[in-house]
C-alpha cells in the first residue's frame, strides 16, 4: 500500500503481523510488529522519530490500538 511518504507491506500469520515501511528509494525505514503473546503493537526498528500512525491508518490491522512509543533506533 503505498502512503504520503512510505510504502507500506503487511504480512499476517495466524499469531503474529508484520509491516515493513519502505521510503521511495526503496529503503527499509521500519519494522512494525504484532504478536499473540504481546497482544499489542509495538515498533521493533526504526529511527526515533518515526510516526507509525499513517501505517496503522492505512493497513486493514485487527487489534492495532494505538502505538505507544515510537521507533527506537
Amino acid at each position: 500500500m503505498r502512503g504520503t511518504r512510505y510504502a507500506y507491506v503487511q504480512i499476517l500469520n495466524v499469531d503474529a503481523a508484520f509491516v515493513f515501511v519502505y521510503d521511495e528509494n526503496q529503503k527499509l525505514i521500519a519494522e512494525l510488529g504484532w504478536s499473540a503473546n504481546l497482544g499489542t503493537w509495538s515498533c521493533t526498528a526504526g529511527p526515533a522519530d518515526f510516526d507509525p500512525a499513517e501505517a496503522m491508518s492505512l493497513l486493514p490491522v485487527l487489534g492495532a490500538g494505538d502505538l505507544t512509543s515510537m521507533c527506537g533506533v
